[in-house]
């Protein structure tokens, strides 16, 4: 394990060090650069010194695997958040200690590791994980152990249960707008290709329903294992169907090496997917990048005052120079769990859960707010057109604010 604790920011080189493959844990304490106060949607942290001993988050983080490149933002921006609360007083008098564990995107690894946060290092609270096949798995064992997972992502939904909490969209603030939109905008006709787990079918089994009620058709369906280097024969069966719309949801580095590839052929309709955030484009060249329409809660180019004080944060101190909706989720995580235990007036974890219900959290995607009953954040939803590939690229053409999340989080 790693620990550190924070004064100033760590140089590029030093934070590569510490936080880079390797690294069992990390674990973090201290200083706050902002206050957003209490259940009135600022953020969390009690004012006053620290007196009390710290409080350990645990946090589940792909620091190694398919999503490693997003893994290191994930971490950057949970660190930020950290370094808030303590630097406002921490919470309820006690500073937050960030212990990290790398999941590396394998569910095996990532039921292991939460094991390690609660049974050696004492963690009542967990905030992260991100693929479905991980977070799953995860939640079968924080559930019954009565720990807390407080999941960044979205996903295909289904996951209500009382300790079970998500700042990651459900499909019915992601989807369910996005299909109608492209519908309207480029065509009915629609072509899915997914990684073969649970997140793709379960999206495409939501995004199929919205289609179908709209009248359009889907002309191909397929799923790929992970892995795929050479996706000519998917992509010779894509330009044969002529869709309107490919929509791909093909998982990390997969769908870098799909998007490549497909640059190479004469695809003459619209790429569309919610999987494109500014990590995913970052990877490609401004030609391939360009054109590519995606929608999500969050997007760097978004113009608010707490989106540019986190920006300003973020950018200042991270090697990797773009952040997406899963980074600004587990930053938004972090504060609403501090929130959720200065209102309930304790760590104890059935009354944190209570004090949870409703907080309200000016985010930089916008204000959002915990649903009691299903304990899923609201969402914005932005639509996107890629100019490049850079973060500052991206042209939000469409927006929507405060989301509910469906009653049943997206059950299927």
């Amino acid at each position: 394990m790693v620990r550190k604790r924070f004064g100033t920011p760590l140089g590029r080189r030093e934070f590569l060090r510490r936080s880079g493959i390797g690294v069992a844990a990390i674990t973090v304490g201290s200083g706050w650069l902002a206050a957003c106060a209490s259940e009135d949607g600022g953020g969390g942290g009690g004012g006053g010194g620290q007196s009390g001993e710290p409080f350990k988050l645990g946090a589940l983080i792909p620091l190694t695997g398919i999503e490693t490149h997003v893994g290191q933002s994930m971490l950057v921006s949970t660190e930020i958040a950290v370094e808030e609360i303590n630097a406002a007083g921490g919470v309820l008098g006690r500073p937050i200690e960030l212990v990290v564990e790398d999941e590396a995107s394998d569910p095996a690894v990532a039921v292991e590791k939460a094991k390690k946060l609660i049974n050696e290092e004492g963690v009542t609270f967990i905030v992260g994980t991100l693929i479905s096949a991980v977070r799953n798995a995860v939640v079968e064992f924080t559930r019954p152990a009565g720990v807390p997972l407080f999941n960044p992502t979205y996903y295909e939904g289904g996951l209500c249960g009382p300790y079970f909490l998500s700042t990651g969209a459900l499909p019915n603030q992601q989807i369910d707008p996005f299909v109608p939109w492209l519908v309207e905008n480029h065509g009915s006709s629609f072509y899915l290709i997914g990684s073969d787990y649970v997140w793709p079918r379960g999206s495409f089994a939501h995004l199929k329903r919205g289609l179908e009620a709209l009248g359009g058709t889907v002309v191909g369906e397929e799923y790929v294992p992970f892995g795929v280097t050479d996706f000519s024969a998917e992509i010779g069966r894509i330009l044969d169907a002529k869709p309107d719309v490919l929509y791909p949801l093909i998982a990390g580095v997969d769908g870098i090496t799909f998007w490549k590839q497909l640059a190479g052929f004469d695809f003459r309709g619209t790429r569309a997917s919610h999987s494109v955030s500014e990590a995913i484009v970052q990877a490609l060249d401004p030609e391939t990048a360009s054109g590519i329409v995606t929608a999500a809660p969050y997007f760097m180019a978004l113009d608010n005052p707490a989106n540019e004080k986190f920006l300003e944060t973020y950018l200042a101190r991270s090697p990797a120079k773009y952040v997406d909706t899963f980074g600004e989720g587990l930053y938004d995580a972090v504060h609403m769990f501090a929130l959720g235990a200065e209102r309930a007036g304790t760590f104890e974890t059935d009354p944190l859960m209570e004090g949870l219900k409703g907080v309200e959290f000016d985010a930089p995607q916008g204000r959002i707010r915990i649903d009691p009953a299903t304990l899923h954040t609201s969402h914005a939803f932005h639509v996107a057109v890629v100019r490049g590939n850079d973060w500052d690229q991206f042209e939000i053409v469409h927006s929507e604010e405060g989301i509910e999340p469906a009653a049943d989080c997206g059950a299927a």
